[in-house]
């Protein structure tokens, strides 16, 4: 290693960026989806809660991007466009995360019940 080089375990600013997204991005979704705070009727009615509740997500990791100075040289629109999208992957990479985590629980229950005789 030659003196001028960070040590390996330093990230860079992007990296930092990014990882603070996505750790921002967990945290906002399970704070917006876990309330209930919307009645049953307008929901069914109009759905709009699920787009709000996916929506804030999105918006807090493009922000936190945004600002992390991701491609400062880049022109604006192509700039948001990649850093929309890159804010879209990471709510989808959360949502794989959830799903996997949820059918792992769910299997590991089963396989608590199976084991355990409850006649």
């Amino acid at each position: 290693m030659y003196q001028y080089e960070d040590p390996p375990e330093v990230q860079s600013p992007e990296q930092r960026s990014v990882v603070f997204a996505s750790l921002a991005c967990l945290v906002t979704s399970l704070f917006s989806i876990w309330p209930n705070e919307f009645p049953p009727e307008y929901c069914a009615k109009t759905g709009s809660p699920f787009w709000i509740r996916m929506t804030i997500p999105i918006l807090v990791s493009f922000v936190i991007l945004y600002r992390g100075g991701l491609w400062t040289t880049w022109p604006k629109l192509r700039r948001a466009a990649s850093l929309a999208l890159i804010a879209g992957l990471i709510v989808v990479g959360e949502l794989v995360f959830f799903f996997c985590t949820g059918i792992t629980a769910i299997l590991a229950l089963a396989k608590i019940c199976q084991v355990r005789d409850w006649n």
